[in-house]
């Protein structure tokens, strides 16, 4: 067996892989030993008898402090230091140490060092030694008495721990209280060891700063790097919050005393009346208030504070001026910076574009400069032509100097996703600051026939932080959610569970806005039900553009003739599309319009494919005619001919007139209720105006329908006759019975069972379906034209203001004031036009500073309602 079969079949560890495992545990050992001998640094020093500091100088991590007991705290100095571990007196140290096993000092350097430092932190607590500083601590000014102190913090502040006494000790000489390093009991033991805290900041790369913007948060030792940054981003503070307060006793009353920080220590207040700011206070340290503004002014007339605010200063002006000792390799990164965030902007932008457009990003090859490798990697071969940075980058990725190129799918992905989320919370913050909101949801199946629920909600959103723009009516597309029951409890469900996951409030909601199935508006068990028993001032109002293809559809259903007519056009269309030469021919002969498929749930589309017939219908023949004159395939030769002679009539040729006039003026109130702005007085007024058009039309339409007809009949060369009835005769039962007087006329016939059935079916469901807006216009009605407001009577205003007041109450919540809204109106009305519209009013009202606040909330709500699902 060979060398390298052995190893493969061996059950043991090589003699390779077991260096590598001593080496790594040796590296460990020696490292966790560099933590140990830091807290054991004080058998090395010499301490005075007097002193109750402790001074570390081994490693120059920690700086040395003033003995002095009253200057100890205020040796802080420019920006927050580390929280620290307090102990006693030299005396009280060396008695405690020389009290500890030697056993636990040996297993400390063959293990964590959490479990030295917990066997440590349980001995002083024990002994009351130890007070554990608390996150929300105090404020401190940090310097040092030593000359060589920490040579390594060049030209900044050193920031390190400080070491006080015993509560006791202090409670008698009111010295500064003690503090405790306590991320050494809750946090990592990465944060014991200098050389891994080091690296673990450093490969962080600063890209969360603002973890570190608490001192106690900082590593032990600190780098380079973080000093730079520390000194960039300054010292932080803390505002408008309740500091924690501190009981002493009263030197004169013996009494306890409550007291805290108060941030007027951020400033110095001079004797000519000037204020200066002490930039150098930071958030850790003392709680010696009562002492703190003398202890201020000591420290900041110390030597040690004008050094460390000089070279705090002085790294700060060179940092700025790119002068400092590492200038060349700043320049290094600072290029290398652009050029990767030049980088990521051009691929963003390649993502964004493909993502807009819904088109497909991957090929079969994910490599870049090869064949099919899709239509991202290509965008950005192409980029790469014209643009250097784009260009250098890929030339990098040709030759392997870099491995890292952001081209995979899978920061693909990735991408999409933080864009996304992007765009979803600016939505939702927009939605939030306009606090009131439509509900616009429909589902649908998609083409894998999966069941997909759409939310979409519509804000009146009023740029107040932009005083040039005028308000605006903007509908968020939110989400499509794949679902499995469609009944109105599980969708109900799902709709309220996703306004939790936005984190909006339900009680906000002023409108639903579905189409006109069961599952959405059933009184009892529907969508607009069950969402009213949570909030009953999220008002449901149907889809107006839904109504309008329902009227269509009962109005086809109604009549025999016109279900006929429809069936016929689309055996037509049929027909030349089953074929590309049977289209040709159509083609051929229609060469400005052609037939078209329309969608069963769409019944207004249905106009383009009658608008064919309406203007073509000549051409139309033509080509039925010679496609029964060149097929050979006997089913379409017949086929052709029965259509033939179905559109060869008077009645066919009437009826498309007819339908042509009723969709056109049904699909131009669709389209324009569909429109974004489209506010309740529009909607109203265009409703209005069909049903007069329907009202019209039974009257005069069915003449005017004739003379059109007869054009088409005549170019067609189709007599202009109805096809006569056959005389119906009724078997006499006795003599005296005369004979039935039957219509034979077949005009009237057509009239009659045709022409005014769908007529009156489409006025009778424009009123039954629209029944519902009623509620809503009566209680906005007034506001839809504040202008002819100075028309109306006082009374009915007074009547119009406190009913809006109660309809828009729920319990003791309401939107506006009613007496407020009258008495604003009664300005208001005199500063606007007559024809000036809700959305201009509310524009208006925008510049005038909050000076109507009930009638701007009134708009608001009321623009907010939508007339239609989708």
């Amino acid at each position: 067996m060979s060398n390298r079969d052995r190893d493969r079949f061996r059950s043991y560890d090589s003699g390779c892989k077991k260096r590598e495992k001593k080496k790594l545990k040796q590296d460990f050992l020696k490292t966790q030993e560099g933590s140990f001998n830091k807290f054991l640094i004080y058998k090395n020093d010499k301490f005075d008898s007097q002193n109750d500091v402790i001074l570390s100088t081994k490693n120059s991590t920690i700086p040395q402090v003033s003995s002095d007991p009253e200057n100890v705290e205020l040796e802080r100095e420019k920006s927050p230091e580390l929280s620290s571990i307090c102990f006693k007196s030299p005396k009280a140290l060396d008695k405690d140490f020389d009290e500890l096993p030697q056993t636990k000092i040996n297993d400390f350097k063959e293990s964590s060092s959490i479990e030295f430092l917990s066997y440590i932190n349980n001995k002083f607590d024990s002994q009351n030694d130890v007070i554990p500083s608390t996150k929300n601590s105090t404020i401190s000014q940090v310097s040092s008495e030593a000359e060589n102190v920490e040579l390594e913090r060049e030209k900044s502040l050193e920031l390190s721990p400080i070491y006080f006494k015993s509560p006791k000790a202090l409670d008698k000489d009111s010295e500064l209280p003690l503090t405790i390093l306590s991320d050494f009991k809750e946090s990592s033991s990465s944060k014991l060891t200098s050389n891994e805290s080091n690296k673990i900041f450093t490969n962080t790369a600063m890209n969360d700063f603002n973890m570190y913007d608490d001192p106690a948060s900082w590593p032990i030792s600190i780098s380079p790097d973080l000093r730079t940054n520390i000194v960039k981003l300054g010292p932080k503070r803390v505002f408008n919050f309740n500091f924690p307060s501190h009981v002493t006793i009263s030197s004169s009353s013996e009494r306890e005393v409550y007291r805290r920080f108060s941030t007027n220590f951020y400033y110095r207040k001079l004797s000519n009346g000037e204020t200066v700011d002490r930039n150098c206070l930071s958030t850790n340290g003392t709680n010696d208030w009562s002492h703190l503004g003398t202890k201020l002014i000591e420290h900041e007339r110390s030597l040690t504070h004008f050094k460390c605010t000089e070279k705090w200063f002085d790294l700060k002006i060179r940092i700025q001026q790119m002068s400092t000792i590492d200038k060349t390799n700043l320049e290094i990164i600072e290029k290398e910076k652009i050029h990767w965030r030049n980088v990521l902007k051009r691929i963003l932008a390649a993502i964004h574009y493909l993502a807009k457009h819904n088109e497909a990003f991957r090929g079969t090859s994910d490599v870049i400069f090869t064949k099919n490798n899709g239509k991202f990697l290509g965008l950005i071969e192409m980029i790469g032509k014209f643009d250097p940075v784009m260009g250098e980058h890929l030339n990098r990725i040709k030759n392997h100097d870099t491995h890292v190129h952001y081209l995979g799918h899978d920061i693909q992905e990735n991408l999409i996703k933080l864009m996304a989320v992007a765009v979803k919370t600016k939505i939702i913050n927009l939605i939030k600051k306009a606090k009131y909101y439509t509900i616009i949801m429909d589902t649908t199946p998609d083409i894998s026939r999966q069941e997909q629920l759409s939310i979409i909600i519509r804000i009146v959103n009023m740029e107040f932080e932009n005083e040039m723009c005028d308000p605006q009516i903007n509908e968020f597309f939110m989400d499509f959610i794949n679902i499995e029951s469609t009944t109105g409890f599980s969708l109900a469900n799902i709709l309220i569970e996703q306004l939790k996951h936005y984190d909006i409030d339900l009680q906000n909601c002023r409108g639903q806005a579905y189409d006109n199935g069961r599952n959405m508006i059933g009184q009892y068990k529907g969508v607009q039900s069950r969402i009213l028993n949570q909030n009953p001032r999220a008002f449901f109002t149907p889809c107006a553009a839904h109504n309008l293809n329902l009227l269509i559809k009962d109005a086809a259903n109604s009549s025999t003739i016109a279900l006929l007519f429809f069936g016929t056009v689309e055996r037509i269309y049929t027909i030349f599309s089953s074929s590309t030469q049977r289209w040709d021919i159509l083609k051929k002969h229609c060469n400005l319009l052609t037939v078209k498929k329309w969608a069963e749930t769409r019944w207004e589309s249905r106009l383009e494919s009658v608008k064919a017939f309406r203007f073509q219908f000549k051409q139309l023949t033509d080509a039925l005619k010679e496609l029964f004159n060149t097929t050979t395939d006997g089913m379409f030769k017949s086929e052709s001919q029965s259509l033939l002679k179905s559109i060869s009539c008077y009645e066919f040729i009437l009826s498309t007139v007819i339908w042509y006039e009723i969709l056109l003026k049904t699909n131009i109130v669709s389209k324009s209720l569909q429109g974004i702005e489209t506010d309740m007085s529009t909607s109203e007024n265009l409703l209005k105006g069909l049903m007069e058009f329907f009202e019209e039309y039974r009257e005069n339409g069915f003449e005017k329908a004739k003379l059109e007809a007869n054009i088409l009949a005549t170019s067609a060369e189709v007599p202009q006759i109805f096809k006569a009835s056959r005389l119906r005769k009724k078997a006499r039962m006795f003599n005296y019975e005369g004979e039935d007087n039957s219509t034979v006329d077949g005009e009237t016939i057509f009239r009659t069972t045709f022409f005014i059935i769908i007529i009156d079916q489409a006025l009778s469901s424009l009123n039954l379906r629209f029944n519902q807006f009623k509620t809503y216009n009566e209680k906005f009605g007034f506001l839809y034209r504040i202008g002819k407001l100075k028309e109306m009577e006082d009374d009915d205003l007074i009547k119009n203001c406190k009913d809006l007041h109660m309809y828009l109450m729920d319990g003791e919540l309401k939107d506006i004031d009613g007496n407020e809204l009258y008495h604003e109106l009664q300005i208001f009305k005199s500063l606007v036009e007559i024809n000036t519209t809700a959305l201009q009013s509310l524009s208006i009202l925008k510049k005038l500073n909050g000076s109507f606040p009930n009638i701007t909330i009134a708009l608001r709500i009321m623009l907010t309602a939508r007339k239609k699902s989708f």
